[in-house]
Protein backbone atom coordinates (compact mmCIF):
# COMPACT_ATOMS: atom_id res chain seq x y z
CA UNK A 1 0.00 0.00 0.00
CA UNK A 2 1.43 3.17 -0.84
CA UNK A 3 0.55 6.15 0.67
CA UNK A 4 1.09 9.92 -0.93
CA UNK A 5 1.21 12.84 1.77
CA UNK A 6 1.20 16.49 0.99
CA UNK A 7 2.10 19.14 3.01
CA UNK A 8 2.46 21.87 1.17
CA UNK A 9 5.81 22.53 2.66
CA UNK A 10 8.13 19.45 1.09
CA UNK A 11 5.06 18.57 -1.75
CA UNK A 12 4.26 15.26 -2.29
CA UNK A 13 5.80 12.09 -0.48
CA UNK A 14 5.34 8.66 -0.89
CA UNK A 15 5.46 6.35 2.07
CA UNK A 16 5.01 2.75 1.19
CA UNK A 17 3.52 -0.03 3.85
CA UNK A 18 3.68 -3.77 3.65
CA UNK A 19 0.23 -5.88 3.53
CA UNK A 20 -0.12 -9.10 5.28
CA UNK A 21 -1.97 -11.79 3.47
CA UNK A 22 -5.03 -12.71 5.58
CA UNK A 23 -7.43 -15.73 3.30
CA UNK A 24 -10.94 -14.52 2.45
CA UNK A 25 -14.38 -12.80 2.72
CA UNK A 26 -17.08 -15.34 3.22
CA UNK A 27 -20.47 -14.92 4.19
CA UNK A 28 -22.37 -11.81 2.19
CA UNK A 29 -19.35 -9.82 0.88
CA UNK A 30 -18.41 -12.45 -1.23
CA UNK A 31 -20.48 -13.07 -4.65
CA UNK A 32 -21.26 -16.78 -5.31
CA UNK A 33 -18.57 -18.26 -7.74
CA UNK A 34 -16.09 -15.20 -7.06
CA UNK A 35 -12.59 -15.47 -5.09
CA UNK A 36 -11.78 -13.05 -2.85
CA UNK A 37 -8.19 -12.31 -0.84
CA UNK A 38 -7.90 -10.28 2.21
CA UNK A 39 -4.71 -8.10 3.01
CA UNK A 40 -4.32 -6.17 6.28
CA UNK A 41 -1.65 -3.95 7.73
CA UNK A 42 0.48 -5.69 10.79
CA UNK A 43 0.49 -3.72 14.29
CA UNK A 44 3.49 -2.42 13.39
CA UNK A 45 2.47 -0.95 10.00
CA UNK A 46 -0.89 0.20 11.55
CA UNK A 47 1.27 2.27 14.29
CA UNK A 48 3.39 3.72 11.05
CA UNK A 49 0.41 4.75 8.93
CA UNK A 50 -1.36 6.42 12.16
CA UNK A 51 1.95 8.74 13.05
CA UNK A 52 1.96 9.48 9.36
CA UNK A 53 -1.57 10.52 9.32
CA UNK A 54 -1.18 12.26 12.78
CA UNK A 55 1.76 14.64 11.23
CA UNK A 56 -0.66 15.13 7.89
CA UNK A 57 -3.65 16.51 9.90
CA UNK A 58 -1.06 18.56 12.27
CA UNK A 59 0.73 19.76 9.35
CA UNK A 60 -2.74 20.67 8.07
CA UNK A 61 -2.14 18.19 4.86
CA UNK A 62 -3.51 15.55 2.98
CA UNK A 63 -2.99 12.14 2.28
CA UNK A 64 -4.61 9.10 -0.15
CA UNK A 65 -3.44 5.83 -0.74
CA UNK A 66 -3.46 3.41 -3.23
CA UNK A 67 -3.27 -0.05 -3.34
CA UNK A 68 -2.14 -2.29 -6.15
CA UNK A 69 -0.64 -5.54 -7.42
CA UNK A 70 2.47 -5.06 -9.50
CA UNK A 71 3.33 -8.57 -10.77
CA UNK A 72 0.49 -10.93 -11.73
CA UNK A 73 0.43 -14.59 -13.42
CA UNK A 74 -2.61 -16.42 -14.62
CA UNK A 75 -3.36 -19.95 -13.23
CA UNK A 76 -5.44 -20.97 -15.73
CA UNK A 77 -7.08 -19.82 -18.70
CA UNK A 78 -9.42 -16.70 -18.33
CA UNK A 79 -12.90 -16.82 -18.92
CA UNK A 80 -14.98 -15.27 -21.71
CA UNK A 81 -16.67 -12.16 -20.84
CA UNK A 82 -16.32 -8.77 -18.17
CA UNK A 83 -13.37 -10.19 -15.02
CA UNK A 84 -15.07 -8.25 -12.66
CA UNK A 85 -13.10 -6.67 -9.66
CA UNK A 86 -14.25 -5.57 -6.97
CA UNK A 87 -11.66 -3.81 -3.84
CA UNK A 88 -13.18 -3.14 -0.57
CA UNK A 89 -11.56 -1.55 2.50
CA UNK A 90 -12.74 -1.72 6.43
CA UNK A 91 -11.10 0.35 8.48
CA UNK A 92 -11.26 1.29 12.68
CA UNK A 93 -13.96 4.47 11.11
CA UNK A 94 -16.17 2.36 9.16
CA UNK A 95 -16.38 -0.83 11.28
CA UNK A 96 -17.82 -3.01 8.01
CA UNK A 97 -16.16 -3.45 4.35
CA UNK A 98 -17.33 -0.33 2.14
CA UNK A 99 -16.81 -0.69 -1.39
CA UNK A 100 -14.05 1.77 -2.74
CA UNK A 101 -13.80 -0.07 -6.26
CA UNK A 102 -15.82 -1.92 -9.08
CA UNK A 103 -14.37 -2.19 -12.40
CA UNK A 104 -13.92 -4.67 -15.12
CA UNK A 105 -10.60 -5.12 -15.90
CA UNK A 106 -11.61 -5.98 -19.86
CA UNK A 107 -12.85 -2.50 -20.00
CA UNK A 108 -9.70 -0.65 -19.33
CA UNK A 109 -7.48 -0.60 -22.21
CA UNK A 110 -4.18 -0.86 -21.09
CA UNK A 111 -5.16 -3.59 -18.82
CA UNK A 112 -7.18 -5.55 -21.42
CA UNK A 113 -4.10 -5.63 -23.61
CA UNK A 114 -1.78 -6.62 -20.36
CA UNK A 115 -4.22 -9.66 -20.07
CA UNK A 116 -3.06 -11.27 -23.42
CA UNK A 117 0.53 -11.16 -21.57
CA UNK A 118 0.15 -12.75 -18.62
CA UNK A 119 2.47 -15.76 -17.87
CA UNK A 120 1.13 -19.27 -15.96
CA UNK A 121 2.39 -19.22 -12.62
Amino acid sequence: MEAVTNTGEEGQETTTFQLIAMGGLAGPVAAPGSMSHVYLLSPDEVARFDALRSDVVARHGSIGFGIATKEFCVAGKLPAGPLPVVTYLMTSETGRYVVISRLDLRQYGRMRSALTALTPC
